[in-house]
């Protein structure tokens, strides 16, 4: 299957400004000699790296590849990563449920102590802690989530350096995309998301291009994105399609966004709502294993008691978000909430996916107890029960996330990113121009 956002090499130009710059606060050097595409001496080996050089290397293609050619004394090593994860594992709060284990951490040593890692891997790595400690931070957090889930599975130690390896790694593709595209409240367009689509391809072909690794780590990463139901990047591929280990790193990126705070009750309510409406695109088994990880956190916390009697919401909020959510289902079709989603007569495959997702996310929300052409019974509901009402905010944001994720895995899927939409009912076509206007925030 042919990648969505397929990328025939490494665009180096956001890295390069970040390698040469770590050499401001460390002693950074050259290992080899530098060398342009026409074979012209840029710089010699054993010379001093700092920012400055950015500006000599930036109109070349360069021989080797630059993290190839640099080296700092501070290189991180296995045995330094250990460090620092047990460091985060002690004083992170979501972590607490894999430190209440008392086999995890013992677990976690012994795979960070039969990682390897060659000198552009670990200098790589090494850039990413100091350069861009939020994504490196993050990578650590994922991967010993992921650990977490795969050594319930029994999972032999070798395929769990590799997940290890995977997930330190699954994100490297980020030090391509400018820093500024991941700051929080960051409004992405349409250009500036191909950026992020194309994270996986980039750290697919950075560790293939790392001989010292197995070709199953790349896998991995280049299908971190991937959803059990086709919906994800880069190649749209289905369940049966993806490695185990990429099926447990996607889910551990999930869950992290949800332990990276001190969960209570309603963050665990939420994380049990996002499972139950994107049930077809993470693995059951494994989802279970983290909601009871969730359970362990929020039970009994003097924030999870409290929680519930200090939320109060906003019945008119609730009643509009309600109704937006309404209008996109009608919009698609205007007998919509009664289950028909259908795109007969309609010639284009991404408009019939459309109403499939659509028709999909619809039956999801009634089974979770959101029956949209009940409206009136919804909010009755709410004005009685506090907790049905925090249940009903989160439900409702939920879909309207939803919602917007299919448009955009449309987009991803239109040759011109629905610039054009010919064959498309005139309400499809006001779905996906309202998609477009909402400017997401990361």
């Amino acid at each position: 299957m042919e990648l969505l956002y397929p990328a025939a090499e490494v665009d180096d130009r956001h890295y390069l400004r970040s390698a040469p710059a770590l050499g401001d606060r460390h002693e950074v050097r050259t290992r080899c000699p530098i060398y342009a595409g026409n074979r012209i001496k840029l710089v010699d080996e054993g010379v001093r790296v700092d920012s400055r050089l950015y500006d000599k290397l930036a109109n070349h293609r360069l021989i080797p590849k630059i993290d190839e050619c640099l080296a700092t004394r501070d290189q991180l090593t296995p045995g330094q990563v250990l460090e620092i994860a047990l460091e985060l594992l002690g004083r992170e709060p979501g972590l607490a449920p894999l430190r209440q284990d008392s086999l995890f951490p013992g677990t976690l040593k012994q795979v960070f102590q039969s990682l390897s890692l060659s000198a552009t891997m670990a200098f790589r790595l090494t850039v990413a802690r100091h350069q861009r400690p939020e994504v490196f931070e993050h990578s650590l957090r994922v991967t010993m989530l992921a650990l977490f889930l795969a050594s319930g599975l029994r999972q032999g130690i070798g395929n769990l350096v590799i997940l290890a390896t995977a997930g330190l790694f699954h994100d490297i593709g980020l030090l391509h995309v400018p820093a500024q595209l991941l700051s929080p409240g960051q409004r992405l367009n349409r250009e500036s998301r191909k950026y992020l689509y194309t994270h996986p391809v980039t750290g697919y072909l950075v560790v293939q291009g790392d001989r010292s690794f197995p070709p199953k780590i790349a896998r991995i990463i280049l299908e971190h994105h991937e959803r059990l139901d086709g919906s994800g990047y880069p190649r749209g591929l289905k369940a049966v399609e993806l490695a185990p280990e990429s099926q447990i790193l996607m889910l551990a990126e999930l869950a992290n966004a949800f332990l990276e705070r001190s969960p209570g009750l309603q963050d665990l309510t939420r994380f049990s709502v996002v499972l139950k409406l994107n049930h077809a695109k993470f693995s059951r088994e494994y989802s279970n294993r983290l909601l009871h990880l969730m359970q362990r956190l929020a039970t009994g916390t003097q924030e999870a008691r409290e929680e519930t009697a200090t939320y109060h919401h906003d019945l008119d909020r609730l009643c509009q978000e309600l109704d937006e959510l309404i209008t996109d289902f009608l919009l698609i079709d205007r007998h919509g909430l009664t289950g028909s989603l259908s795109a007969e007569g309609v010639a284009c495959p991404h408009g019939r996916l459309l109403a499939e997702r659509m028709a999909g996310l619809l039956r999801n929300l009634n089974d979770a107890g959101l029956v949209l052409n009940r409206k009136d019974d919804i909010l009755q509901a709410v004005l009685e029960d506090e907790q049905a009402a925090i249940e009903l905010h989160i439900l409702i944001a939920e879909a309207r996330w939803q919602v917007n994720d299919i448009f955009h895995e449309i987009q991803r899927r239109l040759p011109d990113g629905g610039a054009c939409l010919d064959g498309w009912p005139p309400g499809w076509i006001d779905w996906f121009r309202k998609q477009d206007l909402r400017c997401e925030v990361v």
